[in-house]
């Protein structure tokens, strides 16, 4: 930006929704899904507003103007409780403001404050705003999330091809692609997608393909056994808890210091880890083409479209409940049933438990013994939509080889974050007594198999950082599928590896390039110099306690500490 190249270089600069949405009913959301399924419905709610809007004008002398014309005095007649049941489009979504917020964007370099600060003054989404700007734009800067995974590359249009990558801060780029390529699920979400699925299968049986409703009909099965496979481990869990707890009981009567020790992690956490393979044959998912249902999902928009009809429902239950507590509060004694529209069936137990608990946070089922603090704003959000995805992305942690990840299927105690106040040695969560969950987890081990897609693509990768030694493992770790590693002399490797060590030091700061050559053999090349700071201007004093003989320890469990916090300050206050 204060170079000489910063007036002639067209540069973007991406975010996420969190950083960059300024709609105050959407970034006041707690998490980065919500802040996403917020916003979807925004755009949906945008669509479906101009569509009533085309329609209304089209049609002046038909039966169905008639009918909309009936819908809006009813919309009229509403109280405004009833009003704001109803999603209102995102006022920041404009496509004209947006094409001038890219004028802007490519005549100037700017950070996201600054991108933020620009759609404040125009009146429109940054975030959409972007998005438009990366097609022209010679210089794109963005997160790991948005770079490191192909469909999001693919939605806001970055095409690698004989494009330069680099990764700044690159010791963090293996533990970003384990995360953005690992999945996990609880039984609840389970529970959740079930009932959407049975509820949308009641609705469109019988107007599906028969395509469709195979694909259907086999997502409902997959959830089902997933469903059976977490109670088959809960009860092996139990009795494996109730020997565990006699054993303790018995140890106790002869050692009181072991019994303490013997009761530790096995009541609170049980655990077991299969290969993906041997899970999938556990779950009785064997039979089952996980490649053909994932594709299906994707290309149909399968998830959205459940998840979108599942919230429809839900809403015009809510109204009419709400109509009707307003009948009774008027005395009228007039009975307002809660239909949910021509055609759609009757709704089970199960499934009116579903929506129910997704509008106050609770369990979406009896069966279920347990809830996630991430579903407590179900008001804010499609609660529907989000374990729907959950659901694809376990889907598609499943499709991995054994070789590159672990399946983990663990329960836990439920926990809760304490305020600062209510915390006396530091500590921030506690556990809610009597309550666990159970989770499908999905690690990935191998984080090659996806980075290998970048660089098979692009045309150079760079990787740089101060902290990237040991470079074999960082080569072994996301080199090792790529056609580069598997072009290169293993032994001249190691050795290039070894002398490029020796050049600089812990400190020193360091450059990978991963180049791909016209013959199509790449080369992997190493570069290290010393750090920009001498080493006679630096100098390490350790410091144990503080003024008040406090210890400074700094770990996990007392973060949150304020005793520990404040003799930090008065320590480099009297230094």
């Amino acid at each position: 930006k204060k170079t000489a190249f910063g007036n002639d270089v067209r540069c973007v600069t991406l975010g996420s929704r969190k950083n960059m949405c300024i709609n105050s009913d959407v970034n006041k959301l707690s998490s980065d899904i919500k802040i996403s399924d917020k916003c979807l419905d925004l755009q949906k709610s945008s669509v479906n507003g101009s569509k009533t809007t085309a329609t209304a004008s089209t049609t002046s002398t038909s039966n169905q103007d008639q009918k909309v014309i009936i819908k809006k005095q009813k919309i009229k007649n509403l109280s405004k409780s009833d009003q704001i049941l109803s999603t209102k489009p995102c006022k920041y979504k404009n496509k004209l403001l947006e094409e001038m917020f890219t004028e802007f964007t490519h005549g100037k370099i700017s950070d996201i404050e600054e991108l933020v600060k620009l759609g404040k003054n125009l009146n429109t989404c940054p975030y959409y705003g972007t998005r438009r700007s990366v097609a022209l734009a010679q210089v794109v800067c963005m997160p790991y999330s948005i770079l490191l995974h192909s469909d999001t590359r693919k939605s806001m249009g970055i095409n690698l091809k004989n494009s330069v990558v680099i990764f700044d801060e690159a010791h963090n780029v293996i533990e970003a692609v384990n995360m953005i390529h690992s999945g996990d699920i609880t039984l609840n979400l389970l529970y959740i997608a079930s009932n959407c699925i049975k509820l949308y299968l009641n609705r469109f049986s019988l107007v599906l393909t028969g395509k469709n409703l195979m694909y259907m009909t086999l997502l409902n099965s997959v959830v089902t056994k997933l469903i059976h496979c977490i109670k088959v481990f809960e009860k092996k869990n139990i009795k494996v808890e109730a020997t565990t707890t006699a054993a303790a009981a018995s140890a106790s009567s002869s050692s009181s210091s072991s019994s303490s020790s013997s009761s530790g992690v096995d009541n609170n956490i049980n655990m077991e880890i299969f290969s993906c393979n041997d899970f999938i044959f556990k779950s009785k998912l064997d039979n089952v083409n996980l490649f053909k249902l994932r594709r299906h999902i994707t290309e149909t928009n399968l998830i959205n479209k459940i998840g979108g009809y599942n919230e429809s429902v839900l809403k015009k239950q809510r109204a009419a409940a709400l109509s009707l507590l307003e009948a009774e509060a008027d005395g009228s004694g007039i009975g307002i049933g809660i239909g949910i529209g021509s055609g759609s069936g009757n709704i089970n137990s199960s499934c009116s438990k579903c929506i129910s608990g997704a509008g106050t946070g609770a369990d979406s089922s009896s069966n279920s013994n347990s809830g996630t603090n991430s579903e407590n704003d179900s008001n804010d959000t499609n609660v529907y939509t989000h374990s729907l995805r959950a659901l694809l992305k376990i889907l598609t942690c499943l499709t991995n080889t054994d070789a590159d990840g672990r399946v983990f299927m663990e329960t836990v105690p439920i926990t809760t974050t304490l305020p600062q106040e209510a915390t006396t040695n530091g500590s921030t969560t506690t556990n809610i007594i009597g309550k666990k969950e159970t989770h499908i987890k999905f690690i990935l081990l191998n984080p090659s198999v996806y980075f290998k897609e970048i660089i098979n693509e692009s045309r150079s990768v760079l990787l740089v950082g101060g902290t990237l030694q040991p470079f074999n493992y960082m080569i072994s770790s996301l080199f090792y599928n790529s056609k580069i590693f598997q072009s290169l002399n293993t032994t001249a490797t190691a050795q290039a590896t070894a002398a490029t060590l020796g050049v600089g030091g812990r400190n020193s700061h360091a450059t990978a390039t991963a180049t791909a050559t016209t013959t199509g053999v790449g080369a992997i090349e190493l570069f290290s110099c010393d750090h920009v700071v001498s080493k006679d201007n630096i100098i390490a004093i350790t410091v144990n306690s503080g003024p008040n003989k406090n210890i400074l320890e700094f770990t996990h469990k007392t973060r949150y500490n304020q005793i520990i916090t404040d003799e930090l300050y008065y320590t480099i206050f009297q230094a």
